[in-house]
């Protein structure tokens, strides 16, 4: 695909052999182009408030902060990893980069390492490899073949759907905030959660008990790298039964077509286990027999990606990867899932573990 940033504006081009997809816009909306059902969407943001803008000055241009961004991200992660820069530079998309690299301290995880390439006179990140531990080979790349500062015309961001096209428009409602809501640090004992401009220690369980109105199923480890870290439990939601990821954001045009097929889930809560890379999260949620039952035959028929096996009695179905694993199962009219950078069969005898 091709990219381009300028002044908070992004437009993005991706080519595939089923059509092409432009996604163009900014913080107030984004336009959504799909050339192989020619149709196009346009997303409308809610107003920002004061302050919190993302853009800034590089280079004498203003472009979204992609420095600032990939250093808040190795501040985040440089407790829970090596973080080392080798002494030469090396060749991406024609420029000369240093190569950061980022090596997990947790012992109990797959994920071997992280390395970023950074333009060495922009200090601009133009590629990123993810390397699973023991493999010589990136599992993930992404990043640019060639790249280009210079000026170009902004009118590239005035985007008109096709005369054909079938143009739909939504408007993308503001979370509101709660004091239960939250984002998850890294993990880290002691670390703490974010509710909008507030910073709150994690709860113990006996407190998320207490905010959930139910005593949420633990699990009774003895690896010491997997000591309970803390838990958060996040508010009852309306969420579509067709699994709509935008319509779970508060899309407004389409509440009132699928307020037959909602389901109110939760409370939910959230449970974390282990350090930095580490870390296993396990989830709890109240949920209607209907929002399961469609939740398990969506998994059912993505087949083979998705495995279905059980692990000491309990069913539970599996996305494996070899940079982590994920297991979603339920019980008693709540829905479990339990996530982590770890191997199948650590995160097995993890949930073997909870009752």
């Amino acid at each position: 695909g091709r990219l381009w940033i300028k002044q908070g504006k992004v437009r993005l081009e991706i080519q595939g052999s089923n059509g092409d997809t432009i996604i163009n816009g900014d913080s107030s909306r984004v336009w959504v182009y799909s050339s192989q059902d020619s149709t196009a969407t346009e997303y409308v943001f809610p107003a920002q408030s004061q302050g919190e803008s993302t853009t800034t000055s590089v280079a004498g241009t203003t472009t979204t902060d992609l420095v600032t961004s990939i250093s808040n991200l190795v501040s985040q992660l440089a407790p829970d990893a090596t973080v080392t820069v080798a002494p030469q530079q090396t060749k991406v998309a024609g420029r000369n980069c240093y190569a950061l690299s980022l090596v997990p301290k947790a012992t109990n995880t797959v994920f071997g390492s992280l390395r970023v390439f950074v333009d060495a006179e922009k200090s601009i990140p133009l590629q990123i490899d993810v390397y699973a531990k023991g493999n010589t080979a990136p599992v993930l790349t992404a990043g640019f073949t060639s790249v280009s500062y210079s000026d170009f015309n902004s009118n590239l961001f005035n985007f008109t759907p096709p005369a054909n096209a079938k143009v739909q428009h939504q408007n993308i409602a503001a979370n509101e905030p709660s004091s239960s809501t939250t984002t998850m640090a890294a993990g880290a004992q002691g670390s703490t959660t974010t509710t909008g401009a507030k910073e709150q220690q994690p709860l113990t369980i006996a407190q998320a008990t207490a905010q959930a109105g139910f005593a949420p199923l633990t699990a009774h480890v003895t690896d010491a790298t997997l000591a309970f870290a803390g838990a958060d439990v996040l508010p009852v939601r309306n969420i579509p039964l067709t699994f709509n990821p935008l319509a779970m954001l508060g899309s407004t045009t389409t509440q009132a077509a699928t307020a037959a097929k909602m389901a109110l889930v939760g409370p939910t809560v959230v449970q974390r286990y282990g350090q930095g890379f580490g870390t296993i999260l396990l989830v709890e949620a109240k949920a209607p027999a209907q929002f399961i039952t469609q939740l398990e035959t969506q998994l059912a028929a993505l087949s083979p990606l998705v495995g279905k096996t059980t692990t000491s009695g309990t069913t539970a179905y599996w996305l494996n990867s070899s940079l982590g694993s994920v297991a979603i199962w339920s019980k008693s009219g709540h829905l479990f899932a339990a996530a982590g950078s770890v191997s199948q069969a650590d995160l097995a005898r993890f949930i073997a573990s909870v009752h």
